[in-house]
């Protein structure tokens, strides 16, 4: 399987590298402050309650537990998110190349795959989002809750092993020593 971000000059990854780190650092601070007013006791964990809540009664239970105002901020998060996901997957595919790069074998496959997977948890997050976005304008159909949770828990776990994988590749030398 093809890495892609190999085939790019160093210069390329330094410069998309520094673009998605800054990209993602002020995304998650500005994400991070538009869900404090989603968070209550219906929705401890703001919008990710809303992306796990899995069935129309449970999001139902969330939106009502939100004031108009913080449906609007609802609303700018899961569209602020629709440039976050380009930007965290990208870093996070930047990172899982880095460490394939260093890797020979099963380990550099596995890399490789984790690339791709971080633009596959990108889609999920998009997929994501639009079922949010119906079940926010009105939408009583109980698939969007189950399509977004679904969409969701496939994004946590890429971004888990992208993260897991890149962190690896910090602790292990590429020589395979620790």
């Amino acid at each position: 399987m093809l890495d892609p971000i190999a085939l790019l000059s160093p210069t390329a990854r330094r410069r998309i590298t520094g673009a998605a780190v800054v990209t993602t650092a002020v995304l998650t601070g500005v994400l991070g402050g538009i869900d404090v007013p989603l968070q209550n006791a219906v929705a401890p964990h703001g919008i990710i309650s809303f992306e796990l809540a899995g069935t129309i009664e449970r999001s139902s239970e969330i939106l009502a537990s939100w004031d108009a105002l913080a449906r609007v901020y609802a609303g700018l998060s899961l569209g602020l998110d629709y440039v976050y996901l380009l930007s965290y997957s990208t870093l996070l595919a930047l990172f899982c190349s880095w460490g394939a790069r260093r890797r020979a074998g099963a380990w550099h496959t596995l890399g490789v795959w984790l690339v791709w997977g971080q633009w596959g948890a990108a889609l999920m997050d998009a997929v994501e989002n639009f079922g949010l976005i119906r079940l926010l304008l009105g939408s009583s159909w109980g698939g969007w809750a189950v399509l977004a949770a679904s969409a969701a828990a496939v994004k946590f776990a890429l971004v888990i092993l992208g993260e897991g994988y890149g962190i690896a590749s910090l602790l292990v030398r590429p020589d395979g020593g620790s």
